[in-house]
This record gives structure tokens, sequence and C-alpha cells, in this order.
């Protein structure tokens, strides 16, 4: 017997010590935020909590959060603080007390108001870690850039039910730091995580991060993270793996001549804007590359640019400039061509699906006769994608049409364009064009998968109407548990009206064959207004909620219906801010259209000029963007109105035409129409090259592979002959009316050239033999810069 009870006592021992060790080790503590479970949570002493780690869950209405609080700020070891569904506005009183705190998380709280509680974070000096549940980046508040103390900004896509969490396809998690300039001149980084669903991180609200901190970037600290394009130098590029596109039918027909390109390093999740020597602008959207198998690319990308503005750039390029249609042979006459090409790690990415790049291209000339070309390399040939914006030029009497917003703007004003639907949660209660939050459609059913159909029109009723002898009027308010969950806080309760009204005329008015597609519930001190809204529009009449009580009075058990003690407060109360969620839910999801189901186009004009202000937003140049949005409207119209006389007093030159245009992928692409030569005449060249001083023959028989004519005061180039061939006894024609220059390839790369001058001299006639005379000069002796000042570009 004592064998067996000191074996009792051995194990009991040790399995004590095992859980006394374990409880040592765990750093966290999980707190119900009860009163009976916050007394024990005060009675513990400063030895016997030896967490750093504390998740406060829950709350109910007599939370004593001063007593909590005061208890936990005199814990020092605690690092780390949790709020996890408190449900609350504000951060609660006592809270500023907590400044011992180096991290703190705020989990499921919704309705907390981040502007206030920055305020407070504001003052907590040790506080270097902050984690905010937020449904969308540009829910965080302008102010948080006051937190200088902050180094690390974890941000989670609140995930608001079970279906949104399934369907997404992944959960992401995208990190950068954000380098930072304060006033006091030191530099430091915040490292910012976010992390939601793969939809989410698609979107450009990504670019909202950088706008938290206006002012204090440092520039040159943000180019070397990648948050902004850097233009890399050639010894910058010799450090990196960079790919650079080949293409089978672009060949530069002079040997180690071509127009360089540009590169820059861009943030791949940011996305920004590059700005060309010309002055062309090209914006990259966040999150816009994917690889060959259609994967999200996160890490640096090195895009490649160049651009092609004149008939020599065209020429020793190798681009070809002519368009085959219909199996006609047409040559382009350009107002500029560029190449833009992206890669990743040394390999070729691509825009993803639904991407654009937006480009303010400069361009060469302002007419409005031109389209808009892709090249295909496969096919050799170009493929017109539409139309270029319009040039935008400086007008004359210094006015100054700075973009294509107020076209854009025009036209997606216009009532019968269908946009997304942007009339929010409250706006759609107000509105007579709505059933519930549903626009009103013929049969305005909103479910169909249940045996029963759900109507918009028939979610709230006013039921068992009936008159005691006291001559009260109490009623039940039914409604669907499913659209207005809100309403369940009051589902168990009766109502007493208020007004001066008559049973039978409450019951005509509200009750009898009356069905409401909405309702809301306000506070009027003494009594709640009940606001219905049904076809006719909003009817409303004042009344008190009741409950159902037993008492027992004389030793008889009294049975019904009486006033709440609170007058409903704490009802009402619960109600408010299941409302405010869901208004706050759905005005968040109509903010990414794509998540709300069966998402329905409207019409309406006020929706379509909050939709037309939002997309030319997207356009619009710097100057326009300071523009409050009543003097842009003004701007707008005065142009609209003005358009024919503007437009055609447009005085412009080759630095100020910009063209806006969109790009769907990369590639080369070109402004151009078909151009014809004028009066041309056919000749049949002999080519004599001219020979080094001192030679005994003055000239020599030169052999041409190809041939090309550039007429001055036309942006293109003609070309005849292809690589390898013989030209030398074949004709081609040259424009009678223009000056003419004409540049030829010998079989062995050799570069000859005509001016126009020599040209004019050759006395050129139609028919028969013509000698051309011609400057000879070895690839690696000429510069494309001194071959334009040749060719008098």
């Amino acid at each position: 017997m004592k064998t067996w009870l000191r074996n009792f006592c051995f194990v009991f021992f040790v399995i004590g010590t095992i859980c006394v060790d374990a409880q040592k080790k765990s750093s966290k503590y999980e707190l119900l935020c009860h009163p009976k479970e916050i007394n024990k949570f005060c009675n513990l002493s400063e030895r016997s909590f030896h967490y750093d780690s504390l998740v406060l869950k829950g709350a109910d209405e007599e939370t004593e959060w001063r007593e909590l609080f005061t208890k936990i700020s005199s814990f020092p070891n605690l690092k780390y603080i949790e709020l996890n569904g408190n449900d609350l506005d504000e951060l609660p009183e006592g809270f500023k007390g907590l400044t011992q705190i180096r991290a703190l998380a705020i989990k499921n709280n919704p309705l907390l108001d981040l502007k206030k509680s920055c305020t407070v974070l504001k003052d907590f000096p040790l506080l270097n870690s902050l984690s905010l549940e937020i449904s969308g980046i540009n829910e965080l508040p302008g102010n948080i850039n006051t937190l200088l103390h902050i180094e690390q900004l974890n941000l989670i896509e609140a995930v608001l039910d079970d279906e949104q969490f399934a369907a997404a396809d992944k959960i992401q998690k995208l990190e950068f730091r954000q380098p930072l300039a304060f006033a006091d001149k030191s530099r430091r980084e915040i490292s910012i995580t976010y992390t939601g669903t793969d939809a989410d991180l698609m979107r450009d609200d990504v670019s909202f991060l950088p706008s938290l901190y206006p002012g204090t970037y440092d520039n040159a600290l943000v180019a070397e993270t990648g948050f902004v394009p850097q233009l890399l130098t050639k010894e910058m590029l010799a450090e990196k793996n960079v790919f650079v596109k080949k293409y089978d039918n672009v060949v530069p027909p002079i040997k180690d001549l071509d127009i360089e390109k540009n590169f820059y390093e861009i943030n791949a999740v940011q996305g920004g804007t590059i700005k060309s020597e010309s002055g062309t602008v090209i914006k990259l959207p966040a999150n816009a590359f994917v690889d060959g198998a259609g994967n999200l690319i996160t890490e640096k990308v090195i895009v490649n640019y160049r651009e092609f503005k004149d008939p020599i750039d065209f020429l020793v390029s190798g681009i070809p400039m002519t368009y085959d249609s219909g199996g006609t042979s047409n040559t382009f006459q350009s107002a500029g061509m560029f190449e833009l090409n992206a890669s990743a790690d040394g390999k070729e990415v691509f825009l993803a699906p639904g991407k654009k790049v937006e480009m303010d291209f400069v361009s060469t000339d302002p007419a409005n006769t031109y389209n808009f070309y892709s090249f295909n390399d496969k096919k050799n040939n170009w493929e017109n994608i539409g139309k270029p914006g319009d040039a935008k030029v400086q007008a004359a009497a210094s006015f100054t049409i700075y973009s294509n917003a107020w076209r854009f703007y025009k036209s997606l004003s216009q009532v019968g364009i269908p946009v997304y639907d942007t009339v929010t949660f409250n706006e759609r209660f107000l509105s007579n064009d709505y059933y519930f939050t549903r626009e009103k459609t013929k049969d305005n059913v909103i479910d169909k998968k249940k045996k029963k159909k759900i109507r918009a029109n028939r979610l709230v009723k006013i039921a068992s109407v009936n008159r005691n002898r006291a001559g009260e009027i109490k009623f039940f308010i039914k409604h669907n548990e499913v659209t207005h969950p809100e309403m369940n806080c009051f589902i168990k309760n009766k109502w007493m009206l208020i007004d001066n009204m008559q049973a039978s005329d409450f019951r005509s008015a509200f009750s009898s064959g009356k069905y409401y597609s909405d309702i809301r519930i306000l506070d009027n001190g003494n009594s709640y207004e009940i606001q219905l809204k049904c076809d006719a529009g909003i009817k409303s009449f004042n009344a008190v909620p009741m409950e159902f009580t037993e008492t027992k009075v004389e030793g008889k058990h009294r049975k019904g219906w009486t006033e709440l003690k609170d007058g409903g407060k704490k009802l009402f109360k619960k109600y408010n801010r299941r409302l405010k969620l869901r208004n706050k839910t759905f005005d968040g999801k109509l903010s990414r259209t794509y998540r709300i189901k069966r998402s329905r186009y409207n019409n309406a004009k006020k929706s379509q000029e909050a939709y037309a202000w939002k997309e030319a937003k997207k356009i619009m140049s710097p100057e326009e963007h300071a523009m409050p949005k009543d003097q842009w409207m003004v701007y707008a119209k005065y142009v609209a109105d003005h358009e024919k006389e503007l437009l055609g007093k447009m005085q412009a030159t080759t630095e100020t035409i910009s063209r806006s245009l969109s790009l769907e992928g990369f590639g080369i692409y070109n402004c151009d129409q078909i151009s014809r030569m004028e009066q041309p005449i056919v000749i049949k060249p002999e080519y004599k090259g001219e020979n080094k001083p001192g030679a005994k023959a003055e000239t020599k028989d030169l052999r041409v592979s190809t041939t090309y004519v550039i007429c001055k005061g036309r942006n293109a180039v003609f070309n005849y002959g292809d690589y390898g061939g013989d030209l030398s006894t074949k004709k081609f024609p040259i424009e009678r009316t223009k000056e003419v220059v004409i540049i030829s390839i010998e079989n062995n790369g050799t570069l000859a050239f005509l001016s126009a001058e020599n040209v004019k001299k050759s006395g050129i006639q139609a028919g028969g033999k013509q000698t051309l005379t011609m400057q000879e000069f070895e690839s690696k002796d000429i510069t494309i810069e001194q071959l334009k000042k040749l060719a008098g570009f």
C-alpha cells in the first residue's frame, strides 16, 4: 500500500512539473473579455504572469476595460497585444496606459475607427509593429504616416465570409520595404506586408500605399529599392541578367548600327511610371507582369524601351515599314514608332490579362488620320488595333488641353452606356430605383435556388396587428433573416405604436396586403422611427419595442408584453452596429465590383457621371489632378463646347505633341497611315561609288542589295529590294515633287549614300538608265547622328 501511494505521488509530481513547465514555455495568454474572466485575470500577480503576448477576445456590455488595462499595464514583460472580435468603435478607455507594448494586432473589429486609433498610438514610443485586418488597402487612414516609430506594418485582408474565402483562388502574401525620410533627417525603413486573396492582390489599389507618406520619400533611396523605375547605366546592366527580345523579321540592315534601348528596373508588385528622354510617359500598373506560364511576377522587372521618330530611325532599326493589305504592299508614313518589352531574371515576361500600359507618347504629327498598329513577327505584318489617342497640344491664347480626359468623361457620362453600379448602400435605400439593394427588375427575384422564391419587394411585413383593452396597438415586424440580419436583434420582440392612430387606419396604411423591400430603425430618444420602403417610397411611424414577461402577483402568474426597462437601447445598439457593418461590407465590395455577386449594370445618370469621373481621373495629367472637381468640370465643359475652335487653332511642335495610348501587351507599335508618292517617276539606276583621291579610275561599279528612298516632308522610308539580292539592274520610283535622299546597302554590307543635293545634280529623268554616284561608308565609320546630319534630319 505504501509503495502504491509513493508511486502515485511521484507520478502526480511529474505531471504537475510538466504542466508548469509547459505553461512557462507558452508565451501567449488568451483572455475572454467577460467580467468573470477579467476578475480572475486581475487577481493574477506580476510574478505569476510570465507571458509576453496577450490576446483579448470578445467583449460584452459590462466589460470593464479601464480596470483590465490598468492591470495589463502592471506587467512589464508584456510586449504584444491582440484585440480580436471586441466589437469596438474606438480604442477603449484606459488603453493609453499600455505604452510599454512593442507590437499591436487589431483583428475582427471592422467598426473600429482607425483614424482615431492612430491618433492614440502616436504616443506609444516603443510600438514598432502594427497588424491591421482591413477590407482593402485604401481603408487605411491618412494619418497612419504619423506613426513614425512603426517599423513593421502588417495588413491582412478581412475575409468576410466562408463562401468568399472558398471562392478565392489562393491566398498570397505581398512583401516590400518602404524607405522613409523623416523631418529630423533620419532615415528608416518600414517593412510592409499585405496578405489577401489572389484577386485582391491583382488590383491597382496596392499603389495606394506610397500615397500614405506624401513628401517624405528620398528619391535616391526609393530608386535603390525599386519603388520607382530606375534607368540602368551600362555598368549596372553588366551586373544584371537581362533578356533582349529577338525578332525573326526585324534585321538591322547596317552592321553594328541600331537604335539603342533604354533599360529601367521596376518593382513588379508596385508598378511605376517611366519618363523617357523624349518626354514620353509610360504608366505600368501594379502586379502587371506574368511569366510564360501565367504566374504573377513579384520580383524586380527590367523594362526596355526605345523610340523611332524619323526615316533614319526606321531604316537602321530594320523594322518593316510596309503593310500588306489584301495582297497589296503599302508603305507606312509614321507619326512615331516604339518598342516596349520586359524581362525578369533573364527571361521574357508578359503583360497580365486585364492589365493595360497607359502611355502619353510623344508624337511627330498632330493629324487625326493615323491608325495604331502592332507588329506581328510571325506573320511579318502589321495588325491594325484601332486609333491612337488624339494629339494633346498647346492651344492658342495660352489655353492648354492637358489630356484626353475631357473627351473620355464626355463619352462615358452619356446615358445609355452600361457601367458598373456605384450607388452606395445608404443611397440605395433612399432611391426608388432599388428593391432592397438590388436594382428593380421585372421579376425582382433575388434568390431562385430556394424552393420558394425570395422576391426583393416582399422582404419585410408588419404582421399580427391587434389592439388591447387599453387601446394599445401592438404588432410584429417580420423580416427576411438572410437579407436583413441586423433585424434579428428584434426577432422576439413585439412593437407598440406611439402615434395617435386607430388600429384600422394603421392596418390599412401599413399592414393589410402591404409588403416592403427594406427597413430602417432610427432612435428618436423616447421612441423609434420605423422607416419602411415600398413602391410608393418610404413610409414611417413611431413605436417602442416590447418583450414577453411572466410575473407573479398575489400568487398568480401573469404573462404579457411589456416595454423594455431600458426602452430598447441595448437592442438598438446591437441593431445599429450590425447595420453599420453591413453598410461597410457592401460599400467595400462595391469598390471592388468583381466581388458583388450578379453585379448589375446601371444606366442612371448619376451612376454614369460618377463612373465617368472615376475613369477619367485615370488618364488625367498632373495639372488636372491638381484641380478641384468643380474647376475641372468647368474646364472640361469649355473644351467640349469649343472643341473645333480650340483644335483648329492648335500650334504644335514635335516636342509638344503627345498621344494617349493603351497597350494590352508588349512589342513593337506604330502610329501610321498609308503613304504614297505624289507624281512618282521610275528610274533604272546604275550605282557608282566615288573612289578615294589618287585612284586611277574616278568611279567604280557597286553591287547593291537594298535601296531606301527618303522623301523630305514625308515621315516614311521606301524600301526596294531584299537582303542578299542584286538591285543593280532593277527599277524603282522616286518622288518628283520632293527632295529625295537615296541610301543603299551593298552586297558586302558597305553603306552608299546620295544626298538630296546630289540627286538633283544627277538630272534624274523618267525612263532609261540613271547613274547614281554615291558616297561610301563603312558601318564602323559612321554613327546614326552623322547619318541623320547627312540626310538633313
